[in-house]
Order: C-alpha cells, then structure tokens, then sequence
C-alpha cells in the first residue's frame, strides 16, 4: 500500500478538538482519519448517487470555510482512499474541505 499526502482545510476549533480527542485516546490521527475515509466514502457515493451539487453551493460552502479562518492541515493516507475521495468528491461537484 503506497501512501501519499493530502491537504485538507480545517476550522481550528475543530482541529483543536479533534487533536485533543485523539491524543487523550492514544489514536494516530492520520490513520483515524483515513479509517474514517475508507469507511464513510461508500456510504456518500451511495447517498450522492445521481445527484451533483451546484456550483453556486460549492462556491457558497467554500466561502463559508473561509470565512471560518481555516487551517491547512497536510495528512497522509492511502493512495487508494484518496483516489475513491476524489472519484466522489469530483462526480459530485463536492468541496472536498
């Protein structure tokens, strides 16, 4: 399983309590993270199915993440995860942060 590295924006709130979580859990958080991915990237391909956001939505909701201050958090997983994000992330017209 070759790995590679994505980017994600985060709001820091979130990203705090994530971090926070984790380490009182003694969980890796690029590896929970991907877990999740691998996991949750079916169900959302099968709830997506036929349906493709507007640009005017993705644009609404990048708009709204930034308005949050995020940060840019680099993660590394799996290229087959990253791959079958992207595949729904793009078939949907998907903001992927």
């Amino acid at each position: 399983m070759r790995d590679t590295k994505i980017t994600v924006k985060v709001t820091p709130w979130n990203l705090k309590l994530l971090n926070t979580q984790l380490s009182d859990c003694c969980i890796k958080r690029d590896a929970f993270i991907e877990n999740l991915i691998e996991i949750e990237t079916p169900k959302l391909a099968l709830e997506m199915a036929g349906k493709r956001q507007s640009t005017a939505a993705k644009r609404y909701i990048s708009g709204e993440l930034k308005r949050k201050g995020p940060k840019v958090v680099n993660m590394k997983i799996s290229q087959s995860t990253a791959q079958q994000l992207n595949e729904v992330v793009s078939q949907c017209n998907m903001v992927r942060d």
